[in-house]
Formats: structure tokens, sequence, C-alpha cells
């Protein structure tokens, strides 16, 4: 079992940890590093780029990752001449088969499933030619199994609304962009002072009377509130030339420096992820990339406990053009390494332009 001090960047660690591994094949591929200049699914990673693309952009995508779980994405994403953008996306992560699972009498339970959603609406505006800021709201809704009766599985439901993701992006050159984005927070609370975040509020169902009292159904509701942890990114595009070929390298760094009601966490952590793009060949890119490589105070106070405790990624993939079907049309696939390196996950998206 990890550590607490590694649990803000772990899948399934703090609260909103699912939404924390990259949401596309391209992003996945150059190892979650897209936050800068993204090239789709914009409303998800930087709202800001919205305002910079030059047409329309649909965009779907599915994946499967090597516990089981699944995926699955669509966004459309438009311009409106000449300074705003608009897009809207959605995205479900979670588990429909979930077996092999026994209560304290080793009896099998019934097969049961883990379902999240989450989809968000972005408005971007450029400022200048170099200069474009975005906003996006979010809708997060978790369906999850917390108890049983008997043989049956019961569930907990918990949605929220209104968790802002706000960023800018400044192209430097034509070469070099940078953006800046914090992620889930909720400023308007943070404004009036009532606990800032992403609230979601559950009732969990007690498997017996005895766990916690009788009421009129027998069950024991408690109420439990989890609040996701704001993401604080810091990115950067390049675009060049490798050995006469165009390339394209990025780099994300996130950063957990508070929690959900915007305490200092006892850990404050950064997280990298990096990679590149090449286009070798006119319709076919090649992509490769390394990631959720964690930094932590335990980084210099106990080196043995964040070695064993240390984990990322090791990603490849390739994108390519298939304008000899439709033009505009891009199809995209990505392979990782699990986080544990116990198996390797997969996606696969496409990409229409019109």
């Amino acid at each position: 079992m990890l550590g607490t001090g590694m649990a803000c960047a772990q899948t399934g660690g703090e609260a909103g940890a699912y939404l924390r591994a990259p949401a596309d094949a391209q992003a996945t591929a150059m190892g979650g590093g897209q936050s800068a200049a993204p090239a789709y699914f914009s409303t998800w990673w930087n709202p800001a780029q919205l305002s910079l693309i030059d047409r329309r952009i649909l965009s779907a995508g599915t994946g499967l990752y090597s516990q089981g779980r699944t995926e699955a994405f669509a966004a459309l994403e438009f311009r409106i001449p000449p300074r705003v953008g608009i897009g809207i996306g959605a995205l479900y992560r979670g588990d429909p088969f979930l077996d092999n699972l026994y209560n304290a009498s080793e009896e099998k339970l019934d097969a049961g499933a883990f379902s999240t959603l989450t989809a968000k609406v972005a408005l971007s505006y450029l400022i200048t030619r170099r200069l474009s800021a975005g906003l996006s709201i979010g809708f997060y809704y978790q369906h999850i199994p917390t108890s049983y009766m008997g043989t049956r599985i019961l569930y907990s439901d918990a949605t929220a609304v209104g968790g802002f993701s706000l960023a800018a992006q400044y192209k430097i050159t034509d070469s070099l962009t940078l953006a800046f984005a914090v992620r889930d927070i909720s400023p308007l609370q943070l404004l009036t002072g009532a606990p800032a975040g992403i609230a979601m509020n559950w009732q969990v169902s007690a498997s017996s009377e005895q766990d916690f009292g009788d009421d009129e159904s027998g069950f024991g509701n408690p109420s439990i509130t989890d609040l996701v942890l704001p993401e604080f990114v810091v990115a950067s595009s390049y675009r060049g030339m490798l050995a006469r070929y165009p390339f394209t390298w990025t780099c994300d760094i996130n950063g957990y420096v508070v929690d959900g009601s915007f305490t200092r966490l006892q850990s404050m952590e950064a997280v990298l992820f990096t990679g590149l793009e090449w286009r070798r060949w006119q319709t076919f890119r090649l992509r490769a990339g390394i990631g959720d490589i964690t930094f932590n105070r335990y980084l210099a106070s106990d080196w043995q406990y964040y070695w064993q405790n240390f984990m990322f990624r090791i990603t490849a993939g390739f994108g390519v053009d298939m304008n000899a079907i439709r033009k505009g049309l891009t199809l995209n696939y990505a392979l990782t390494t699990d986080k544990v390196w116990a198996g390797v996950d997969q996606k696969l998206d496409i990409v229409y332009g019109f």
C-alpha cells in the first residue's frame, strides 16, 4: 500500500484522483503533457486554447486500463471569430465489471460496477494575438458500491456542479508556448468563506443495522463529503525540427498544494509529464513520453521511502492522417505501462476537423 505522502498523484488516492490520468490518446502517448496548446479536447486540458483553433473539432475516443477499468470521451469545440472559442466535452471513467467480491461470510456478491461522469463547458477569449484566457465549469457524478445486503451490492451516488478551471496561454515565439491553469476550484465559495473545492456529498448505507444503528429502513445512512483537490498546472509546448523533420515537445508540471478547503497539504507534491511527437512521414506521427514522475519532500528527507514508492509511466503511440477517407480525419493510438508496471493501458480516438 502506498504511503499518504505519495497519495495526491495516484489514481485512486485522494478525492478526485480519477480525474488526473490523461484524457485522450495523443496526450497519453506523449506522457500526459498536453496543457499548452492541445490539438483537441481543449475543453478538458486548457480552455484558453479554444479561441485559437482554426476550425470546428469533433473528437471521441475510448480506453482500456490494465486493471479492467474503461473510459470514453466526446467533445465538440469551435471558434466564433474573431476572439471567442467555445467547447463542450464529457468523460466517462469506471469499471463496469466488478466481480469476485465477497461478504464477511465469504459468500460471493453479485457483480457490481463503478461509474464516473465528468462534463465540462468552456469559454475562451483572445486578448491579444499572443495571449488568450479561458475558463470551464464542470459537472461531476460518481456511482460506487459502498456496502452490501446479503449478496446484493448497495450503491451510493454523488453529484457536484461548479468546479471551475481557469487558464491563460501565452505564445512567446512562433515555436514556444507557455500555459498556466488552475483546475477544479470553486472561487465563489472561496470568496464567501464557505468550504472551497468540489463537494461530493454521499449517503453511505450500512450493511447491517448493527453497523450504524437502526432507522426506519433498518440501515444507517452516514453522510460523507469528499472535497476534490485543486490542481495547479504550468505547461509548455515547443515546435521545432528534429533531423530535418517537424517535432513537438511538451511538458506539464502539476502541483498539489492545498486540499479542497484550501488548507495546505501536509505533503505538497509536483508531478511531471513530458513527451514528444515526430512527424517523420507526411501522414504518420510517432509519439513517446514519460509521465507521473512525482516530486515531494521525501525526495530530500527520506530517500529510501521515496524510492520504494517511486512510480512512473513509459508511453508510446502514433497518429495517422486519414484524409483519404475524409478530409480532416485523424486516428490516434496510445500504449502505456500502468503505474505499478503490472500491465498496459491502451487508448484509441478519432478527431474530425471541419
